[in-house]
């Protein structure tokens, strides 16, 4: 029995030690942070994976036409300078 209650007091001390160190981040607990886990859960939900691959798609489209304009910029860049020198 003894060891019983000893075992009930180390897990009301570990559930009360995780509650604070959550409510250090502004979240009320274990049920604060279900909650949050539930909203985020909905949240992305509405959100496909066919969205996301499509907007990362863009943004890469993107990205590598501005590294091509930068290596055409450069060029320039090397160009002027050379022209500027006379070599």
């Amino acid at each position: 029995m003894e060891d019983m209650v000893r075992q009930t007091d180390q897990i009301i001390n570990f559930t009360n030690e995780i509650n604070r160190r959550i409510a250090e981040a502004g979240i009320t607990g274990v049920d604060g942070l279900v909650g949050l886990y539930d909203q985020l859960r909905s949240a992305l939900g509405k959100v496909s994976h066919q969205e996301l691959e499509w907007a990362q798609g863009e943004v890469n489209r993107v990205l590598e036409r501005l590294r091509r304009l930068s290596e055409e910029l450069a060029h320039l860049a090397a160009l002027k300078a050379a022209l500027e020198t006379g070599h």
